[in-house]
């Protein structure tokens, strides 16, 4: 009996830091789509949105938001549904902030 309850737990913990590694990742992913479609946005002659966009979903993101401030700034925000067991925590968010010197 113990033994099981040796293995359980180790399976236990083994599915915890499996859903806390998918975590980390979704959230690197929406990170690099929010800072790449940020940069995308301005790679025009001026800022656009569309651009972010469609650099948000071509990273396998969804954009939650995307701002042009009167200053020219954008700001990005993405999502990412993380896979696994660490779907039941929700989606893992990151903006992006880029302007012109």
């Amino acid at each position: 009996m113990a033994v099981l309850g040796l293995v359980g737990g180790v399976l236990v913990g083994a599915g915890a830091t499996g859903a806390l590694v998918q975590g980390a990742a979704a959230r690197h992913r929406a990170s690099a789509a929010a800072d790449l479609a940020a940069l995308a946005a301005l790679s025009g002659p001026g800022p656009d949105c569309g651009r972010a966009r469609a650099v948000v979903a071509a990273h396998g993101a969804d954009t939650v938001r995307c701002v042009v401030g009167d200053d020219g700034t954008v700001v990005v925000r993405a999502a990412v549904t993380p896979a696994g067991a660490a779907r039941l925590l929700g989606d893992a968010e990151a903006s992006a902030r880029a302007g012109r010197p």
